[in-house]
């Protein structure tokens, strides 16, 4: 009675969730942790590619640091495809030859940029002097 776009993976997931649960849990925490380690792999090249500060601020720190598009166009790429976060994201830049239009922002950097017409204070802040 399955489904036929379920895939096996899908399949072999729900049978070991039922069956077997200690299998199912420890099958499902090497997925995660092996897809937690291309990831960090992915943005280390990518941050090593950019930089690894805030281009903005200057603010260092992994935990502070988000990808940010240049020309604000984000949701407009998202809308045609390009993925939105994470692993996707970090292989579709990788795959894409780091687009010279990202850049590594801080948070706060990209939070004010995204409320203040797509130009940090920071930076307005530099052009007035």
């Amino acid at each position: 009675m399955w489904n036929e776009n379920i895939t096996n993976e899908y399949r072999l997931n729900a049978y070991l969730k039922k069956e077997d649960p200690a299998r199912w849990k420890e099958t499902i925490l090497k997925g995660n942790l092996k897809r937690t380690i291309e990831c960090n792999e992915f943005k280390k090249l990518i941050y090593d590619h950019y930089g690894e500060k805030c281009n903005c601020c200057g603010i260092v720190g992994e935990i502070f640091l988000c990808i940010d598009h240049v020309n604000n166009d984000g949701a407009i790429r998202k809308k045609l495809g390009e993925p939105k976060r994470g692993r996707e994201f970090y292989l579709w830049i990788i795959n894409n030859n780091f687009p010279e239009d990202l850049q590594i922002l801080c948070y706060n950097c990209n939070s004010a940029k995204h409320k203040n017409n797509g130009k940090c204070p920071h930076q307005e802040s530099k052009t007035q002097d």
